[in-house]
């Protein structure tokens, strides 16, 4: 009996196990303690195989978003897989399509419903050292401008760290802690990507900071050689959050860098900050996560008012105005100094640029097909039967059909006689000193014929996909992301086959690295301690025309500048605005820095879909280049 009830239990374990899922499929938010109901949200996918080696896609959907990844899961893998969706409110559907078989799974984001808190990241070992930001959470902070600002902490191991931009796009700030200097190259590159383009790095002291030591971040750190000092009591903080700060304070100060604004403490400095980009980076000297001050009460005020995290709003902005919705508007209304002509719609708009022409409008068609059925029904065979010669009916309707299908076709004949065309607009954002630079914009596309495409995009950050304007001048809500068909590979997205009928238009938003660091060549001279003098070098392939010196708020413009031509102006770098900035005035991030940029059109260059001819008079790339104010002379 016993022998019996073994081979039974055996038995039952044995189908248990065979009927067990070999796969297993988990998701989860990357950042701990951060899940937006709506936008951008990296997530970490961990897959496991116990059976046999299985092969396909990951394929994550949401309203209005598609994103594939192929995937490898031989017997006995643990794989993580890091994805960007854009989240919405219907949350996402992950499903992981295989050879041996097929898992879905549904991820609905529980964070809150709103997109108003600027959410913090620490990339530590230790998590949860920014929860003083929660202390008082009912009640919004005060940050420095008088603006209520409601703060997030958020938290990721440095191994687990994003590391592409993309992954830090919903982020205000983000703070290297305990163990960054092990962050991977790719995350170092991906964080200063993300802090040219409009984020907050900040650097921590204390009383040692390895990653001060990293050479991946010299030409970010606002300070040199930095020194262990200690403050008996720190006037600054005690100012910034109106009550007495605790001491004695070990810090790690240093000289700040040229071009930096420092806040002194007796003549140590306290808080350095640069800008980079439209971004910036600050470094604090002190530790907030150390005693004595992980324990002061005025911590949280203090900190707001050093980060002013709402200034991150208007470099979004910036951005922001270079694709999506806006950036027909944004890219005809800047960038052009005044009294520069707009490029001009080429002379024959129905061969030359599909995006100028119109179908014909419902009423006009519905007119047309009630002249047709008056026309082949009563009048044709009324006609025919009075001349009793209605047997001709078989060839009059026909020819009738044909007239009335050649009025529609005069209609709409623009769409058919024009070629296969791409239009871009968008920013360049480039660095002195960082290798790669980002361009944000958003492409139109026009296909004549039927079929699946390659755009041949590389170096694609992120992704979106929108119709072009209706005829009521509304951007038209897609769903069709399919269409597109991306494919995420790990370090970039790709378009090998877009699905397109005939006579479609697409029009894609997104994100493209280059690798334009050198393309210019920015070097300035403080001849004293305002005027400056700067030579700026072309030494891309692509002309820059309407060019503007930026020296602070002064500005000193440029005609045209070849490749390999060069150019001298001086002027006084001018640290105020007189006037007020609109969303797309690069003024505000380089007058607070006395930082000098190179602003203008690059002509030839073509990011974004290399599908067909490019309609010049409807393509306008914008190059923001940005460099430090330099030293004394």
């Amino acid at each position: 009996m016993r022998r019996l009830l073994l081979c039974l239990a055996a038995a039952l374990l044995g189908s248990a196990a065979w009927a067990a899922d070999p796969l297993s499929m988990e998701a989860m938010p990357l950042f701990e303690g951060y899940e937006p109901s709506i936008g951008p949200m990296p997530l970490a996918l961990e897959f496991e195989n116990t059976g046999p080696d299985a092969a396909g896609s990951v394929s994550i959907q949401g309203d209005g978003y598609q994103m594939n990844y192929p995937i490898e899961l031989p017997r006995g893998a643990r794989k993580r897989l890091v994805a960007y969706p854009n989240v919405n409110y219907g949350g996402l559907e992950i499903v992981l399509n295989t050879n041996r078989g097929r898992l879905r799974k549904q991820f609905s984001p529980s964070g809150p419903m709103d997109n108003s808190r600027q959410v913090i990241v620490l990339l530590s070992d230790n998590p949860g050292e920014l929860a003083f930001l929660k202390h008082n959470s009912n009640s919004s902070s005060r940050a420095g401008s008088g603006d209520v600002v409601r703060m997030q902490d958020a938290y990721c191991k440095p191994e687990f760290a994003p590391a592409r931009a993309v992954g830090y796009a919903g982020v205000a700030c983000v703070m290297l802690g305990a163990g960054s200097e092990r962050l991977s190259d790719a995350t170092v590159e991906a964080l200063k990507l993300w802090t040219m383009t409009g984020g907050n790095l900040v650097f921590v002291g204390g009383a040692s900071a390895p990653v001060l030591s990293d050479p991946r971040w010299q030409t970010l750190i606002p300070v040199k050689n930095p020194q262990v000092r200690t403050l008996e009591q720190s006037e600054a903080l005690a100012g910034l959050a109106s009550m007495e700060a605790p001491g004695p304070l070990s810090v790690l100060t240093g000289k700040p860098v040229p071009g930096s604004l420092a806040r002194n403490d007796n003549g140590v400095p306290l808080v350095v900050e640069q800008g980079v980009g439209v971004g910036r980076v600050y470094y604090l000297a002190f530790n907030p996560m150390e005693p004595p001050l992980n324990r002061w009460p005025g911590l949280k005020p203090a900190l707001m008012r050093i980060l002013r995290p709402q200034d991150v709003v208007r470099a979004r902005t910036y951005v922001h105005s270079f694709s999506g919705e806006s950036a027909q508007y944004a890219m005809a209304s800047s960038g052009m100094p005044p009294g520069s002509p707009y490029p001009t719609v080429p002379s024959n708009p129905a061969f030359e640029d599909p995006f100028s022409t119109k179908l014909p409008p419902v009423e006009q068609i519905a007119k047309i097909l009630c002249g047709y059925f008056l026309v082949v029904v009563p009048l044709n065979f009324l006609i025919l039967r009075k001349l009793k010669r209605g047997e001709l009916a078989w060839f009059t309707a026909p020819i009738i059909s044909l007239g009335f299908a050649g009025v529609l076709f005069q209609s709409a004949q623009g769409l058919y006689s024009a070629k296969m065309s791409t239009a871009t607009q968008g920013v360049l954002v480039a660095h002195a000193g960082i290798e790669e630079a980002m361009f944000i914009g958003t492409s139109q596309m026009f296909v004549p014929k039927s079929g699946g495409y390659d755009l041949q995009m590389r170096g694609v950050d992120s992704l979106g996909q929108q119709n072009p304007l209706n005829q009521f001048g509304h951007m038209e809500q897609n769903e069709e992301m399919g269409e597109l068909d991306p494919v995420d590979v790990g370090d970039q997205v790709l378009v090998p086959d877009m699905k397109a009928n005939n006579l479609a238009f697409r029009q894609v938003t997104f994100r493209q690295r280059f690798p334009a660091s050198r393309w210019f060549n920015v070097e300035t001279r403080r001849l004293g301690n305002s005027r400056v003098r700067c030579t700026v070098r072309n030494d891309s392939q692509f002309t820059l025309e309407d060019g503007r010196v930026l020296l602070g708020s002064n500005e000193r413009p440029i005609k045209e500048l070849k490749p390999g031509e060069s150019v001298v102006v001086e002027g006084l770098i001018q640290p105020r605005l007189n006037d007020t900035p609109g969303p797309q005035d690069l003024r505000p991030f380089v007058s607070r820095y006395q930082q000098v940029a190179l602003v203008g059109m690059l002509r030839s260059f073509r990011p974004g879909p290399q599908l067909g001819q490019e309609v010049g008079g409807r393509t306008r790339i914008r190059l923001a280049y940005f460099a430090q104010g330099g030293e004394s002379q």
